[in-house]
């Protein structure tokens, strides 16, 4: 009997264990793209005055745009800002200081007029960092300031004077977060108005021996094997990357909101069924004229009638006419009809 018993349980719980559904688990690491967000960076760049006070705002220890340490060295890299331009176009390359003379690009900024002079500015992540063709054309909801001296005839090329160990006064070290931390951190800092379109190619002329001369890739040339394609397989650049996190977040979601929502609404059922009996009656007799419209006419026209009204609903002068349940001639209408707070009256004019 007792080996049935035992046989018996372990069915019972085998068959339990099997008809649970597996959990999804969503993605917790991140690729070192997430340490910088270049809409951020666009988005700050919109609000500088100068390419000085984008440098300044990049670096900022209140702000904390960047977190990037690529030196490993226990802090956030400072994020120099060098400038050149070729024919009219200024190419801005952001670069983090690694060590002495040790220099690496992580963007670049491509500013240019069209046709009709309208600046087009572009934000190119490195490939090695954000995969190839990892470009964001922000539309500002206006002009930004920072570009409307580029053209002017008295324009001078920013390049920053700071390099590892010589920073301005107003750095100060800060070490790196967590970067589910950061990401919701800097989020902050993406101005709403902006839209951040994704393109997939860049404006810039082939081959320029200018922007050749500007590259710096001092930490990619010690580690080309860990670039973005090795990190991330059969993933072209972070776009998609961040396409396929949402893509997996969202599944997540979706199959978890039924349960949520029928357990909400079972509750939501079960407090409405037992608050309502509870709370209408003792506003009824509190303040008659406060009476909720949802109360309509078609719930209480049987309140003249002896099965049904409540005892709740009594008028105050006959509050001795229920003796029993097979009592209905005590309540004779002409008794009810003087009495000015009948639930038959008209919702509206109360």
């Amino acid at each position: 009997m007792k080996n049935l018993l035992i046989s018996f349980l372990t069915i019972v719980l085998t068959g339990c264990a099997t008809t649970q559904k597996p959990a999804t688990v969503v993605p917790t690491t991140y690729d070192i793209s997430y340490n910088l967000d270049l809409e951020a960076v666009a988005s700050i760049f919109g609000e500088s005055r100068n390419l000085e006070d984008f440098e300044y705002r990049l670096n900022d220890p209140q702000l904390k745009i960047s977190n990037l340490d690529l030196n490993e060295d226990g802090y956030v890299d400072y994020l120099r800002v060098v400038e050149t331009i070729e024919r009219g176009t200024h190419y801005i390359a952001i670069q983090a200081a690694l060590g002495n003379d040790l220099f690496q690009d992580v963007a670049t900024i491509d500013v240019e007029r069209d046709s009709y002079n309208k600046p087009q500015i572009q934000f190119i992540g490195h490939p090695y960092f954000y995969g190839p063709s990892y470009i964001i054309q922000p539309l500002y909801y206006s002009t930004p300031v920072i570009v409307s001296s580029f053209w002017g005839p008295s324009y001078v090329v920013w390049r920053s004077p700071y390099y590892f160990g010589s920073y301005p006064s107003y750095y100060s070290y800060w070490r790196p977060t967590p970067v589910r931390q950061y990401v919701t951190h800097v989020k902050v800092y993406k101005n709403v108005k902006n839209t951040y379109k994704y393109v997939p190619t860049s404006n810039r002329t082939a081959g320029s021996s200018i922007t050749r001369d500007l590259i710096r890739n001092d930490y990619v040339s010690k580690r080309p094997t860990q670039s973005f394609e090795t990190r991330n397989k059969d993933i072209r650049n972070k776009q998609d990357l961040e396409a396929r996190r949402s893509t997996t977040s969202s599944g997540n979601t979706r199959t978890s909101t039924p349960q949520d929502r029928t357990r909400d609404a079972s509750e939501t059922e079960d407090n409405s069924r037992n608050s309502t009996p509870r709370t209408s009656p003792s506003t009824r007799e509190r303040n008659p004229t406060s009476t909720p419209s949802t109360r309509t006419p078609k719930t209480t026209p049987s309140t003249r009638t002896p099965k049904t009204t409540p005892s709740t609903r009594t008028p105050k002068t006959t509050p001795s006419t229920r003796k029993s349940g097979n009592t209905p001639s005590t309540r004779t209408p002409s008794n009810s009809t003087p009495t000015p707070r009948s639930n038959t009256e008209d919702p509206k004019n109360n």
